[in-house]
């Protein structure tokens, strides 16, 4: 049963390559409470490749809920510890961005962290973070462009990221609905530092407060702004990538909306 003396908060930051994953792990450097789950981080690595028949994935299903338990049991001194799945360290398994390492069989599934954390009696959330579709690319395209063409050229040789972010935005909306409301928490980049807020209102104690540490104030301290591409006009190979990406910002607003 999970120990009633210390409260253990999970979170889960599911979001397209270039939405913010290690902008979130640098905030947490200076947080008290929180902690890298790392066993948990590597034992969701291999459950989440595509080709895992039904049986399998049941097994690996039964060892993260395990795992989930085992965090939950331990006694901590302080009276509130949060759990990192993917942002706080990477050493081993990569940001578990969607795509994870440029990827195209490589897919996280929140839907399935979601089911083992429900089994377990956790708390579980996810966090999913949202970028504009042309500043995705450039802060992609800056970064890991010769990962795109080497692993999705062969789907679209000319434009490997947009097909990618496509790809990846659809399957993560579909996660996100299977989702309950009040697991899912929503953050747009661009209204960073402020809207941290939100992690702080959720994941800290009742009263929002993390022994005086905040990630709002964090987040002031870590964030700059990147080079701003909303407002340059998209180009047509870029169009279904924003069409995907509007999607997936308003299946966030509707999963507000229920609770």
């Amino acid at each position: 049963m999970p120990n009633v003396t210390s409260r253990h908060v999970f979170a889960f930051f599911a979001g397209l390559d270039g939405t913010g994953h290690h902008l979130f792990g640098s905030m947490l450097r200076s947080c008290p409470y929180c902690n890298d789950a790392s066993e948990l981080r590597h034992a969701l690595l291999p459950w989440w490749f595509l080709d895992h028949a039904p049986a399998e994935r049941r097994a690996m299903q039964s060892r993260v809920t395990t795992l989930f338990r085992s965090l939950m049991q331990r006694q901590e001194e302080q009276p509130l510890t949060i759990w990192f799945l993917n942002v706080f360290e990477e050493e081993g398994t990569g940001q578990l961005s969607y795509p994870n390492g440029a990827s195209a069989r490589f897919m996280p599934h929140v839907d399935l962290l979601a089911s083992a954390a429900r089994a377990a009696q956790a708390e579980l959330y996810i966090v999913a973070l949202h970028r504009d579709a042309a500043s995705v690319e450039a802060s992609v395209r800056a970064r890991y462009l010769k990962n795109y063409q080497n692993r999705w050229g062969s789907i679209d040789a000319a434009h490997p990221i947009a097909t990618a972010m496509v790809a990846q935005a659809t399957s993560l909306r579909a996660q996100l609905m299977a989702l309950a409301p009040e697991q899912l928490m929503c953050l747009h980049y661009e209204t960073l530092p402020l809207g941290a807020g939100v992690l702080d209102r959720a994941l800290c104690r009742g009263d929002g407060s993390c022994a005086g540490w905040s990630f709002l104030e964090a987040a002031k301290t870590n964030y700059r702004p990147g080079r701003r591409t909303s407002t340059v006009p998209l180009q047509p190979y870029q169009q279904p990538m924003h069409t995907a990406n509007l999607q997936l910002m308003a299946t966030c607003k509707t999963m507000a909306e229920l609770t």
